[in-house]
């Protein structure tokens, strides 16, 4: 914000000032686009180029590393990286920006999005783009898994195993339905496995046996498997722990529906077979060992260390209507 004089007929008129509001500059807003990213195609730079007209895009190569892009925009002053691709993109260029003062931006061009979805950006590329040259942010926690870190969730079990096993191909096809048409083949053959939770720094470990295993800072209502508390908040300085058990195909169904139906209206679950809790540490070993999925993307095997990063990532969103 700038002041200059007011002036009437070229008349300077004293002590009498008016606020003149800058919008702010594209010139140093710095976008990272993953082109191979679900829903990107061969226009989505030029789009960008020109919704964000004078901002520098950085487009990755198949083997490029998002952070290294990330860490040139932070040393050139950029006051926010736009990060442009799924969730993993998403992620890789929120870890880099974590507890610093420049702004993360999203522009959802992935399979699920859900980052975007739970903030409120919208999937229109314009008008993510247009939010993303504002200045409203929103300051909300990250997690740290085995020290590594994470923006999204961490997950075992059956959506660990949906997520990381649907293909490219599935994703470029079939979109979020990729991910349910692999979730429901899992089904067919799903067996439990035992796990043992640590949640903060209580004495004694919980034990259950389970289907699924979710630790998460942001989920939409559609990570169903990640919906037994009434709402995942991104702020409020926790995680949120659902375990998920069924017996046989049908009941995994139900489960399913009884879980997405809760989180459209805001509620906790309430059946058998389901049960949550809000923490700001867990520790997880799993009989058998089980693969590791992290904001998307496999990410080793068990055992799990999360921890909650209250208000450490300056995300720009929607102003409130």
């Amino acid at each position: 914000m700038a002041l200059r004089p007011l002036r009437r007929a070229g008349v300077e008129l004293g002590s009498d000032y008016v606020a003149v509001v800058t919008a702010p500059s594209n010139a140093n807003l710095w976008v990272v686009l993953n082109p191979r990213a679900g829903s990107a195609d061969d226009q989505t730079r030029a789009r960008i180029a020109a919704a964000l007209a004078g901002c520098k895009v950085v487009e990755l190569g198949e083997n490029d590393d998002p952070r290294a892009a990330v860490r040139a925009a932070v040393a050139a002053g950029a006051r926010a990286v736009v990060a442009a691709g799924g969730d993993g993109t998403v992620s890789a260029v929120a870890a880099e920006l974590v507890a610093s003062s420049t702004r993360l931006g999203i522009l959802p061009c992935g399979t699920s999005n859900s980052v975007a979805t739970a903030l409120g950006i919208p999937d229109e590329l314009e008008a993510a783009c247009e939010i993303a040259a504002g200045d409203h942010a929103r300051v909300i926690d990250t997690a740290t898994v085995n020290e590594k870190p994470m923006l999204l969730m961490a997950a075992i079990g059956l959506q660990a195993r949906a997520v990381t096993g649907a293909s490219d191909a599935e994703k470029a096809t079939f979109g979020v339905l990729a991910y349910v048409t692999r979730g429901f083949q899992l089904l067919l053959g799903a067996d439990p496995f035992d796990v043992e939770l640590t949640i903060d720094e209580r004495a004694s470990p919980i034990h259950a046996s389970v289907h699924a295993l979710t630790v998460a800072n942001i989920a939409p209502p559609r990570t169903v498997l990640a919906q037994g508390p009434p709402e995942v908040c991104p702020d409020d300085g926790l995680l949120d722990v659902t375990l998920v058990a069924f017996d046989g195909l049908l009941d995994a169904l139900a489960a399913t529906m009884h879980l997405y139906r809760k989180a459209l209206a805001g509620l906790p679950a309430t059946r058998d077979g389901v049960a949550f809790a809000r923490v700001r540490r867990v520790r997880a070993r799993a009989t058998p060992e089980q693969p590791l999925m992290v904001d998307g993307e496999a990410c080793g095997h068990t055992p799990l260390d999360v921890r909650c990063r209250p208000q450490t990532l300056a995300v720009l969103v929607p102003r409130p209507a």
